[in-house]
């Protein structure tokens, strides 16, 4: 399928121009190489993965196939994200046994860009049945782009794996979990919020207002929130930071 696309013009050479600024122009509907994906622990589901450019060449969108084995059939297809604003790439794909509740399928993506390692990074899960896919967590998240992200999927629960930035210049990176238990079409967070204690410190003045709630006392709650403003009034949370990088 790669050959034929290629014969038709449609693939964008993955070689660099010799213009630099050649790969900021134009160069939309243009497609990348198709290939098969893992899928983790499940072996009845296969993957496959696909870029459009949206724009320029440091804006390419990735859509997902999963496919039955057999009979060999589309479950379904995945998106970062549905506004197409700007293009993310497929960085892990993870898909669960299939029982009475459906079938969870777990993804991270990230914010293509030729420039950095820090782009607005998006945390899916959902549940496929009987031919709908359910979004339960559409999660916009700090992750490091460089370094190796794994997700593992449970009975009832998903568990990202990855690195995130950290407050502290002596660091910089750290390793991040994100857990979540997946019951009655929502995915809440539970332990453990971080790896390290310095982790779960960073990682619980990041979070969103009632997720400090979940994890703190109302006394804690507040000092969180006078501690975020004390040390920078600007701070945003990840999902703010994720609509920043949309618009760019």
């Amino acid at each position: 399928m790669n050959s034929e696309l290629k014969a038709a013009n449609l693939l964008l050479s993955p070689s660099e121009p010799d213009d630099v600024d050649a790969i900021f122009d134009s160069h939309a509907g243009y497609l990348t190489e198709i290939e098969i994906r893992p899928t983790g622990a499940s072996r009845d589901v296969i993957a496959i993965r696909f870029g459009t450019y949206t724009g320029s060449a440091c804006n390419e969108d990735d859509t997902v196939a999963l496919y039955h084995r057999e009979p060999f059939q589309l479950l379904t297809i995945i998106n970062a994200e549905s506004s197409y604003a700007h293009g993310y790439i497929l960085r892990e794909v993870s898909v669960g046994n299939e029982d009475a509740k459906g079938r969870l399928i777990a993804s991270a993506w990230v914010a293509f860009n030729c420039t950095s390692n820090w782009n607005g990074n998006i945390f899916r899960i959902d549940v496929a049945r009987a031919g709908v896919l359910k979004t339960v967590l559409e999660k916009g998240v700090g992750a490091f782009f460089d370094d190796e992200l794994r997700i593992g999927i449970e009975a009832e629960g998903v568990t990202f794996r990855y690195s995130s930035g950290i407050a502290d210049t002596d660091v910089i990176v750290r390793k991040a979990i994100a857990r979540y238990e997946v019951h009655g079409g929502h995915a809440t967070r539970v332990a453990p919020i971080a790896p390290s204690y310095g982790g779960f410190i960073d990682e619980w003045l990041k979070l969103e207002d009632a997720e400090v709630a979940q994890w703190s006392s109302p006394a804690a709650s507040a000092a969180a929130s006078r501690a975020v403003s004390s040390v920078n009034p600007g701070t945003f949370h990840p999902s703010r930071r994720l609509e920043l990088s949309r618009r760019a």
